[in-house]
């Protein structure tokens, strides 16, 4: 700990958050990425094989980005 952070202590932690902003922002772009790859997975797929899953176009896109299937009842799609 230097002089300056036993002055002023909130120096220390303002050089700190950028790196925690830096972690922050990386992990949503890697899910971003992530989620993007799932929907191109599942649009490749053929649409007699998604059906057959109970899978609708619509439906395919929301799987992807919610990680489960659409309630009927609530989600409309």
């Amino acid at each position: 700990m230097s002089s300056l952070d036993a002055i002023a202590p909130g120096r220390a932690l303002r050089r700190a958050r950028p790196a925690a902003w830096l972690v922050r922002r990386l992990a949503r772009l890697q899910a971003y990425a992530e989620k993007h790859r799932s929907i191109d997975a599942l649009l490749a797929l053929d649409d007699r094989l998604l059906a057959d899953i109970g899978l609708s176009r619509g439906a395919r896109i929301y799987v992807a980005q919610h990680r489960r299937l659409p309630d009927r009842r609530t989600d409309a799609v």
